[in-house]
């Protein structure tokens, strides 16, 4: 099996640049670290155009590759399949890349569960792709790897290296159609059942059954435009640590949140919520 390939790209203290450019290919995926330059929070992880992928569409799972059995087993199962098909756990990993968050594998979202029943949930909406390449900018000593994995065709390295790698990368700007919501954002819960659901938890609060409950609600809007014209606009006003945008299929996540839930590292989890009211 071949080995990793590996390019060193030219640093770009914003990411969006390579963003802009990556955003042509199929279901790209940016995670930022806020431009930080800090161990905690000092890389960017860029990809697009996923080996394969998963998708459930209320509650409906389907996998763009065939060979991946989906059963009623659930979700984590079939991404464990769709990892071990497309990963190289054989090869070893350059010492050059071995420090870094990523060098490949899986990226996604998990929607908010399905509560079954007391002790098992599902998800009606979720997405993970298995992404044999990454771009990584790392702020902190100021450097842009191209990665590799060697389940890529060349084909997949050469269109890609033939974006990133142009000359013009850094002189043309690709423009998005403006994003723009055509009516405010409008909520399907009425005050009367937010009351009476913050009713309950007080209840639930009172009697011990609990200490705390996050209480939300849906907010919807039409638009028109791109939704990574968006992203890239909010990140102008607010580049939280633990920023991101991934599309797939006529979906996307924007993510400006300033929380590191959990990091898995070298054996150790740590765990950081923050705790906040809007």
């Amino acid at each position: 099996m071949p080995d990793y390939t590996i390019y060193q790209l030219e640093y770009a203290t914003d990411s969006s640049v390579y963003m802009s450019v990556l955003a042509q290919l199929p279901m790209p995926a940016f995670l930022e670290s806020g431009q930080g330059d800090q161990d905690s929070a000092r890389y960017d992880i860029l990809s697009a155009a996923p080996a394969s992928y998963l998708t459930i569409v209320d509650g409906e799972f389907n996998c763009s590759d065939p060979d991946i059995e989906l059963n009623a087993e659930g979700f984590f199962p079939a991404l464990r399949r769709l990892q071990a098909k497309y990963d190289a756990p054989e090869v070893e990993i350059p010492s050059e890349i071995s420090p870094l968050p990523f060098s490949g594998g899986l990226i996604g979202v998990l929607g908010y569960p399905k509560l079954d029943t007391h002790n098992a949930f599902s998800f009606e909406h979720a997405f993970a792709g298995f992404y044999n390449w990454a771009l990584i900018v790392d702020h902190l000593k100021k450097s842009s790897k191209l990665i590799f994995m060697p389940g890529c065709t060349s084909q997949s390295i050469d269109e890609i290296t033939s974006i990133l790698l142009s000359n013009t990368l850094f002189k043309n700007s690709i423009l998005f159609e403006e994003f723009e919501l055509e009516q405010a954002f409008d909520t399907d819960t009425t005050a009367e059942e937010y009351g009476s659901a913050f009713a309950r938890i007080k209840d639930y609060i009172d009697a011990g059954d609990c200490y705390q409950v996050n209480l939300t609600q849906r907010f919807s809007s039409n638009y028109t435009g791109e939704p990574l014209a968006a992203y890239l606009k909010l990140r102008q006003s607010s580049l939280s640590p633990f920023s991101g945008f991934i599309a797939w299929q006529d979906q996307a996540l924007l993510c400006n949140s300033p929380e590191r839930f959990l990091s898995v590292r070298q054996g150790h989890v740590i765990t950081q919520p923050i705790k906040g009211t809007r």
